[in-house]
């Protein structure tokens, strides 16, 4: 019985408590009117915007075939933890389009309201490309990547991103 006594005594204090803890961060980023993304490369939120010709690297992709991984970042689309954002990309060598892509990808928000980054992979045909010798006639060529992201209610934004193409070890 004294517990029972202690245990209501102490039920108000926690809820008080609780109720002065901040309250968590959004689950949704709403849109707004100036949408942007921007491409890069890091780890989850550690992220570096590609600047013009910057060199990426091409690798064996963990799937297999060749490519490379980018990140997108957004900033004034819709996001949550069940926003999917439709993705076209595509590569883009010498005024020729090389590569298409169209997929999701989810839009999330961190504790600051911002958007995480996703990541997706360029990557490049395994029947033209197999091994990494076959892209020694690509090493130095600058190629456009022309990314596309429209949110669920139709908001979008684009980027199109120099970069220089460079070989991994195989």
């Amino acid at each position: 019985m004294e517990t029972a006594v202690r245990l209501l005594i102490a039920l108000p204090v926690l809820v008080v408590a609780l109720l002065a803890l901040p309250g968590c961060p959004p689950t949704t980023c709403q849109a707004d009117d100036e949408a942007t993304i921007e491409l890069g490369h890091g780890i989850s939120s550690a992220f570096a915007r590609y600047t013009d010709g910057q060199t990426v690297t091409i690798e064996r992709a963990s799937q297999g075939g060749w490519g490379f991984p980018i990140l997108i970042r957004s900033v004034g689309l819709e996001a949550g933890a069940d926003v999917d954002a439709a993705v076209v990309m595509r590569t883009v060598l010498e005024g020729t389009e090389t590569g298409f892509w169209n997929q999701f990808t989810k839009l999330t928000c961190d504790a600051d309201g911002g958007r995480t980054p996703s990541t997706l992979h360029v990557g490049f045909d395994p029947e033209e490309y197999g091994t990494l010798d076959d892209f020694n006639f690509l090493v130095g060529e600058q190629i456009d990547l022309d990314v596309t992201l429209t949110d669920p209610s139709g908001n979008t934004a684009e980027v199109v991103q120099t970069v220089t193409l460079a070989l991994g070890a195989e």
